[in-house]
């Protein structure tokens, strides 16, 4: 239950700014609070009718720290005070609603100096688990669907290619089915905002991310942030027949070798197909809107917009009204066949294996929206070789979101209205932007060229080190390639990041640091560690988790419950934090992880999964685990994952 404080400013109509003036009393430990302390305006106070106030409602945590959490602003106009019956109004609370069902812990560690460190830890669900999978399956569908009527606007097509193309819209027809039913069922969902890991294997919840949470750790004015959630794959799908990578690689293939008559087209090809069609459905209303006011301009023998253009001419109507109209007729005979060439090399992607093809497309939207739904953009995690078909879902999943784009944009709400300020997704597979929208006071803030519309990118970076005695099999017995690939893949992503960020911006934006190691130095290291091929170098995960904070990146952390592994994962880069950020005694580094570990949101976080206060480890498992990985005794046994 939340210790409610109000915040009172005053916006004066003459000059549009936030004015602090007075608070109320923090009451303790109820959803109802009744304030005894109230405002007054003395006399000569420049308050009017069409003055508004604004009333901020806090969450106070530590009275000592003076930390507190926002949980939602309301505003008034003076005037209808006055006016309502007995001088009394009942607004309703604006409030940004992304996080909910938080767990708070608190913790007091010694420090080198003699002095005590007061350290907040938090773990929080994101409503964004199932919203955003709606707005995915939302598009899908949308996309699917003008696909179908694409494909019969092709028109009169050979016996071979007529036949292909009712396969393909049989198919399409019956993935637009299985979505629809889907998302049906997640409309009706009313449960929790987090699916557990327990529900891996449901088939309505495919699209949403197992286990996605918030992990915040506050010390003093510092506070670390790490999202944790299970690694995006087609669970329920199996992996049989590998994961998204190695599938896509074979498919190519068999296209690429295909005894089919038709013309083999990249991948790279196809996406410039559906870039070309995407194109087209935005601009063909703007074409055709400003050649119909041309058109318009004309039969009215109306000039006043083209005149300056026409000086020249002499009874322009008759010469530009047939133009007009011819120009028209060519936009959109243009406009229709370059449409109609694009749909059938998307036709002819199809054209080696239909079922196959399809499958894929599916497992891909599924991968995909897990993905999205954390807004992916640095990722360490910890599978073992032997789940090697999740870890190549998830490569592919976290890689296509280098198509994603972020646009900021300013909230449009109405005074007294409650909102919540969620994400809305737009676009179509390949070419998605995520519009983020921004209350005014945090909107006016922003650099100029983020205001103005410009869209930024992600550039979402995987890094993978198993732990378990799994993956100590395969890397004694097995194949650990694919691990080593994507580390160097992503190791050169992150070098060719930083190369850019030299070149556009200086060093003064990013965050400082105690530890004033210099990124190059650290970058140089996370190569070497990358190189010299060392059996579970958990090294890499921390170099990894260092850059990204230096380059002031969001930090993810996964494994394939974000559960298990992955608390031990955050609660050791908590306490590496508090060491090299905040001097946390030498001596208590590990009796401050085991208290995390034990005492703290992780194991939680193993309650609400399986409901059972333990991590899943067995002591056999434990003995293959780096030192610092294992829980403390007491803390793990025989549970679900």
């Amino acid at each position: 239950k939340p210790n409610a404080f109000v915040q009172i400013t005053v916006i004066s109509p003459s000059q549009p700014t936030l004015s602090r003036y007075s608070n109320t009393e923090t009451v303790e430990g109820t959803r109802e609070p009744v304030f005894l302390t109230g405002v007054t305006f003395p006399p000569g106070y420049p308050i009017y009718e069409a003055t508004r106030v604004k009333l901020t409602v806090y969450d106070v945590k530590e009275k000592s720290q003076g930390t507190r959490s926002f949980l939602g602003s309301a505003t008034f106009v003076v005037g209808d005070l006055l006016k309502s019956e007995e001088q009394t109004l009942t607004i309703n609370l604006r409030y940004v609603c992304i996080f909910k069902n938080v767990i708070w812990k608190v913790y007091r560690f010694p420090t080198d100096n003699g002095k005590w460190l007061c350290v907040r830890e938090q773990m929080a669900e994101s409503t964004l688990s199932f919203h955003i999978p709606k707005q995915m399956i939302t598009l899908f569908i949308q996309e699917d669907m003008r696909r179908l009527q694409d494909l019969e606007e092709l028109g009169n097509l050979s016996a071979h290619w007529e036949t292909l193309r009712q396969n393909v819209t049989v198919h399409y027809r019956h993935m637009i089915s299985s979505y629809q039913e889907t998302l049906t069922e997640l409309n009706k969902f009313s449960g929790s905002s987090f699916k557990p890991s327990c529900s891996r294997g449901e088939k309505k919840l495919e699209f949403v991310p197992v286990n996605l949470h918030l992990q915040r750790m506050h010390i003093q004015n510092g506070m670390y942030d790490v999202i944790t959630v299970g690694a995006p794959a087609a669970h329920i799908r199996g992996f049989r027949s590998g994961g998204l990578r190695r599938q896509l690689y074979r498919f190519e293939g068999e296209k690429r070798n295909s005894g089919y008559q038709y013309i083999y087209y990249s991948p790279e090809h196809t996406a410039k197909a559906k870039e070309v069609i995407t194109k087209i459905y935005r601009l063909q209303p703007l074409i055709s809107s400003n050649t119909e006011l041309l058109l318009t301009a004309a039969r009215l023998q109306s000039c006043d917009d083209i005149k300056n253009s026409l000086k020249a001419l002499n009874h322009w109507y008759e010469g530009l009204y047939p133009l007009v109209v011819t120009l028209k007729d060519c936009v959109n005979e243009v406009v229709a066949r370059a449409k109609k060439a694009m749909v059938f090399v998307l036709l002819q992607e199809c054209a080696c294996s239909i079922p196959q093809a399809l499958a894929l497309h599916q497992r891909r939207d599924v991968v995909f929206s897990q993905a999205v739904s954390g807004l992916f953009v640095f990722h360490p995690i910890l599978l073992s070789l032997l789940i090697i078909g999740m870890l190549e879902d998830m490569s592919v999943g976290i890689s296509d979101l280098q198509k994603v784009t972020f646009k900021v944009v300013q909230a449009q709400l109405e005074e007294n209205a409650s909102a919540e300020l969620f994400p809305v997704v737009t676009g179509v597979r390949d070419f998605y932007t995520v519009e983020v929208q921004l209350p005014t006071k945090l909107f006016e803030v922003l650099p100029q060229e983020i205001k103005d519309g410009n869209l930024l990118r992600v550039y979402p970076v995987l890094f993978n080190v198993g732990i378990n005695e799994q993956q100590t099999l395969a890397e004694r017995f097995g194949d650990i390639s694919l691990q080593e690939i994507i580390n160097q893949e992503n190791l050169e992503l992150l070098n060719r990041y930083y190369k850019s960020f030299e070149e556009k911006l200086s060093p003064d934006c990013l965050p400082r640091f105690q530890a004033q190691t210099d990124l190059k130095d650290l970058l140089q290291s996370l190569s070497q560690n990358i190189q010299i091929k060392k059996r579970k170098n958990v090294e890499i995960l921390k170099l990894a988790a260092k850059i990204c904070r230096r380059l002031n990146g969001i930090r993810f952390t996964s494994c394939k419950s974000a559960k298990d592994r992955t608390s031990m994962s955050v609660t050791l880069e908590q306490c590496v934090i508090l060491q090299d950020e905040h001097e946390l005694h030498p001596d208590y580094f590990v009796r401050a992880l085991d208290c995390m570990r034990r005492e703290g949101c992780r194991i939680e976080n193993a309650q609400k999964n399986v409901k059972c206060r333990k991590y899943a480890f067995n002591t056999i498992q434990l003995m293959a685990f780096p030192k610092y990985y294992r829980p403390p005794d007491g803390t793990y046994g025989k549970v679900d994952t």
